[in-house]
């Protein structure tokens, strides 16, 4: 069947709000239940295709979360009232994303510090820069933009980093920033800069655990690498 045809012409087991009750919320696409949310089509479009073009102009679910009321409103079908409750939805994912972090924000690999920060770079369209300390048990204890523009475009200022630090009067700490482009390799900016940083803490005796880079959906960490 078309996707303009009206959501009341599918059959009924294909129509999303039915399938879901019948065979559960999982067994539905994405589109399916964007389809839930935008709820009625137009004319010339099924809320199915509308939901799909949503999809096409985000690039996926993932950029959903990047989209803006501009761009939803731009989409044919999707009205002032849809774009909204889309808005609402991509809040709640990214509220939820933190508070599941939140609670026991304790880093004990790489992997943890992207699950923690990976939905707030995605909505970044520049480099930013973020210093992470930790205490003894390796929780956040304060987190503080350091910079932003990016590593090769901003001065970044050593003596603000450290004294950010050392006020705290905790010793570890990690370095967090995104690529934008989604290219997590490492500059060789990025790379002086971690050198750097290093040789400076350990004279303070400080301790940096790592440097990490976020992408779109994957990361760069130089103590994986062993460059830290």
């Amino acid at each position: 069947m078309g996707l303009t045809a009206r959501i009341l012409d599918y059959p009924k087991e294909e129509r999303p709000r039915e399938k879901a009750i019948k065979c559960g919320i999982k067994t539905l696409s994405n589109a399916e239940l964007f389809t839930l949310i935008i709820q009625s089509g137009t004319k010339n479009n099924s809320a199915l295709n509308i939901a799909n073009n949503l999809l096409d102009a985000s690039k996926g679910l993932l950029g959903f979360i990047d989209i803006d009321y501009e761009t939803l409103c731009q989409i044919k079908g999707i009205k002032n009232a849809s774009a909204i409750k889309l808005l609402a939805i991509k809040e709640i994912m990214v509220r939820f994303e933190n508070l599941k972090y939140s609670a026991k924000e304790i880093i004990r690999c790489s992997e943890d510090i992207y699950k923690m920060y990976h939905l707030k770079y995605l909505e970044k369209s520049n480099e930013e820069i973020m210093v992470l300390v930790l205490n003894r048990n390796n929780e956040v204890k304060k987190e503080v933009i350091l910079a932003m523009g990016g590593l090769s475009e901003v001065n970044f200022d050593f003596n603000i980093a450290f004294k950010t630090i050392l006020k705290t009067g905790y010793k570890k700490f990690i370095i967090l920033h995104n690529h934008p482009s989604f290219n997590v390799n490492p500059s060789k900016e990025d790379i002086y800069l971690t050198n750097e940083i290093k040789v400076m803490a350990n004279s303070l005796h400080l301790k940096m655990l790592d440097h990490v880079i976020i992408g779109q959906n994957n990361y760069y960490s130089f103590k994986d690498h062993d460059l830290i």
